[in-house]
């Protein structure tokens, strides 16, 4: 089976310097490019996919998203305020949607630190093994990395498939 991950800019937040990963990193602060980038996930991964969003978007982007779609979250123990707010912003939902019923049972929600290796929205392994857990991807299928940013998710992915 394939899967696809995707970690896009954030809503509004697409004027971020993602070092020229080869998308325009500014349309994705409009709703527009989001709600093409779930078109092309329901449409070239019927096997399953996840996303990445920010826990600000999450209204905006559930309505775009196919019925059959889920919502998980990480918890980040080590979030950061933005500046100007008074409350720190500590976990991440992820959207996803899998057709595999294979596999261990996994939680809705995970904790795990964010790396720290100076690329914005870096996620750590323990993530990307909790993300192929609630795909249901085994050592035989496929994960597509789209947004590979520090290309983490996708070494991650690689440890995870050779183990």
């Amino acid at each position: 089976m394939k899967f696809a991950y995707a970690d896009p800019p954030y809503l509004g937040q697409g004027w971020r310097n993602y070092y020229g990963q080869g998308f325009k990193c500014r349309d994705y602060s409009e709703v527009g490019a989001h709600v093409a980038l779930i078109d092309r996930l329901r449409d070239e991964f019927p096997d399953g996919w996840a996303m990445s969003a920010s826990s600000t978007s999450v209204r905006t982007l559930f309505p775009y998203m196919p019925r059959d779609v889920r919502l998980a979250v990480w918890n980040r123990p080590d979030g950061q305020p933005f500046p100007g707010t008074r409350v720190i912003h500590s976990w991440e939902p992820v959207f996803y949607r899998t057709s595999s019923e294979s596999g261990p049972r996994v939680r809705d929600c995970m904790k795990a630190a964010s790396p720290r290796n100076g690329f914005p929205g870096a996620k750590p392994q323990d993530f990307v093994a909790w993300v192929w857990a609630m795909l249901g991807g085994t050592n035989a299928d496929e994960l597509v990395d789209l947004f590979p940013g520090s290309g983490a998710v996708t070494q991650a992915a690689r440890q995870l498939l050779l183990a």
